[in-house]
């Protein structure tokens, strides 16, 4: 399964934060076999990854409006799924 986890807070400064919680189930879908990417606008790249990282270029933030990030998050996804396509068996 390809599994795409959406995200404004990705720090990885500190642990027990939602960047440790996303790090640890993205690398534990991955061992499972799953295709996993995290996306945000505030990538760390990690040395211990197994998943994929997309960073979302624009001023997102956690006061943007929901509608707003929806639709950043959206046109993102959209281009991630050019790059490498959702295929559907």
């Amino acid at each position: 399964m390809k599994i795409v986890f959406l995200t404004v807070n990705y720090s990885l400064i500190t642990s027990g934060g939602i960047g440790s919680y996303l790090h640890t189930a993205a690398n534990g879908l991955v061992s499972c076999g799953h295709d996993v990417t995290v996306m945000s606008p505030v990538i760390v790249e990690r040395e211990d990854a197994l998943y994929s990282v997309c960073k979302i270029e624009s001023d997102v933030d956690a006061s943007t409006r929901r509608i707003e990030l929806s639709k950043i998050f959206t046109e993102d996804l959209l281009r991630l799924n050019d790059k490498t396509p959702i295929h559907f068996d």
